[in-house]
Order: C-alpha cells, then structure tokens, then sequence
C-alpha cells in the first residue's frame, strides 16, 4: 500500500501473469489460494464467476463468497484493442490502494500480465492512489453483479 523504494514514471510496481480460471482450479484444492504464488486470474464469462464461487464455498457460504468476490472483480483494457475489450480479472493476491484522481499508479497489461505502474514519481513511504473510475467493467461482469444485487467500482 505504501511504497518501499523510490519510483520514476514507467516503473513496473506489480506483475502479474495471467491465469485461466479453469487453471486456477486445477492446481488448487477447493477453497484454497496459495501464498507462494501470485496470478491474475482471468475472468471471462459467468461460468467463470460461478466456477470461482463454487472453488470457495467449502469456506463460507455462496452469498458471502460472491459479496466477497464482487470487491475483488475488476478489468483492464485488453493491449491493442483502444478501449474496446475489457480483460476482467480477480488478483490472488490483492493490492491494496487508495481512489485518487489523479492516482499515482494505473493497471495495464502487456498481452500475457497484468501490470501495476507508477505513472507518477513516488517516494519511498508514498501511499499508491489509483483512479478506479479510469477502469472499464465488462458487460459480463456487472451483469452478474447486478443479478445478485452486488455492486461494483462502477457503481
């Protein structure tokens, strides 16, 4: 949430490669994420989301499990396609910031991870701020929100 060193504009924070959710499931006992690894899991369809819940639900309930993941579901702008094709994405592990406009880091990809950047100069114990509102939701995913009255960053 702070940061550790110093970084100049362009600097990578965070990377994160990208997982398919039926990947995820396959290399993990249910209800399991594992700390040794990091991945952004790609989210691509409601059976995506659905799959997720039900890898958690020997853990919590599925109401919970789903509220839970709603403040996790976010998206990025697919490299290459100019603001047309959402990627969603759920981090294993997640970075904590603040909302800021402007914010000091953004989310982006390179293809094959999800990258955290510094898009400002931070100094070491700066807070990252990012500006949610510069992220897409993809129309699946608010979709499935909506069906259980969740909300997103969006909303």
């Amino acid at each position: 949430r702070f940061a550790c060193e110093a970084l100049q504009v362009g600097d990578i924070v965070r990377k994160s490669p990208f997982l398919d959710i039926s990947d995820f499931i396959s290399r993990n006992p249910p209800g399991h994420i594992p700390t040794d690894e990091d991945f952004a899991v790609v989210i691509k369809d409601v059976e995506d989301l659905e799959n997720w819940v039900e890898h958690f639900a020997v853990v919590a309930d599925t109401e919970e499990i789903r509220k839970m993941t709603s403040w996790f579901v976010a998206a990025v702008w697919e490299t290459g396609t100019h603001g047309k094709k959402p990627i969603g994405f759920i981090h294993l592990h997640s970075f904590h910031t603040n909302h800021s406009i402007p914010g000091n880091i953004c989310v982006c990809t390179d293809g094959s991870s999800l990258l955290v950047k510094a898009i400002a100069d931070i100094r070491v114990g700066d807070e990252f701020f990012i500006n949610y509102m510069d992220y897409p939701i993809n129309t699946v995913t608010a979709q499935w929100f909506a069906s259980y009255g969740l909300t997103d960053v969006k909303t």
